[in-house]
């Protein structure tokens, strides 16, 4: 089949300045888990537009809240061409059924696990209308993203962990990602970064401040990469740990995005 993943942008900007700012890791993701045997284009229209005479057998679109009403507008387009459209992404699984109403199916958390069956339903002609997990992904399931489909950017996305315990109750990851820590090997993460053409990378992590047992081993691999990272954390972490703090830009991190959980100490 041949497979288009979107992700929308509402009214896009088309221009150099987008070069510095992050393209889809999710849709990077999905490349990597469709079997060889598909053929898979990744439009991102923060970069560029979408050519709607271009022919798929489907289109899978990932949206958040804010860009999920142009992620609709897509999936109109397409279905008036008789395209199978499948929904993903936080807002598809927190309002599934609103997404519903635009959608042929919709993926609800994370899609490892079921993505390869949907693909096999909709060539049989069995495809459902909710795929969702009854588990998390294990971590050595979590795939390494595919940099070599969608835009190059200057800033490359990559994910070592998922999950966060924290629980805060304003957070959406409780409910993708759920509350238990999984973490990639450390050599498969290293050989990501390797394969990244991109000087600077965003770990999209919820938090590399969770388990400082494994990000202290991931940052010592990281030293004689020659890149430059960016990632989240928790700011208690760096009160008392000064020595996680030397290591971390040792390893060519650059800038720590915090998270302020609480205004109570």
């Amino acid at each position: 089949m041949k497979i288009l993943l979107v992700k929308p942008y509402p009214n896009p900007k088309h221009n150099f300045i987008n070069k510095f700012s992050l393209n889809s890791l999710t849709l990077k993701q999905i490349a990597a888990i469709t079997p060889p045997e598909h053929d898979v284009d990744i439009i991102d229209e923060k970069y560029e537009k979408i050519i709607y005479s271009k022919k798929y057998d489907l289109v899978g679109i990932s949206i958040l809240a804010f860009n999920s009403t142009r992620g609709y507008e897509i999936s109109k387009n397409y279905k008036k061409l008789d395209i199978t459209v499948v929904f993903g992404g936080y807002h598809a699984s927190l309002m599934p059924h609103e997404v519903m109403k635009y959608a042929d199916a919709v993926v609800i958390g994370e899609a490892e696990n079921n993505w390869q069956q949907l693909l096999k339903d909709l060539q049989n002609g069995t495809l459902k209308k909710i795929y969702k997990n009854s588990d998390f992904v294990k971590p050595e399931d979590i795939p390494p993203a595919r940099h070599d489909i969608g835009n190059y950017t200057l800033i490359e996305p990559i994910q070592a962990t998922r999950g966060c315990p924290i629980g805060c109750e304003f957070c959406a990851m409780n409910v993708i990602e759920g509350n238990k820590f999984r973490a990639r090997s450390i050599e498969d993460v290293i050989n990501e970064i390797k394969s990244i053409k991109s000087k600077k990378i965003l770990f999209t992590d919820a938090s590399l401040t969770i388990n400082l047992k494994y990000t202290k081993e991931l940052f010592s691999a990281m030293k004689d990469l020659n890149k430059k990272f960016w990632c989240f954390g928790n700011i208690d972490v760096f009160s008392y740990d000064k020595e996680f703090l030397e290591l971390s830009r040792e390893a060519g991190v650059e800038k720590w995005i915090l998270g302020i959980e609480s205004i109570s100490q």
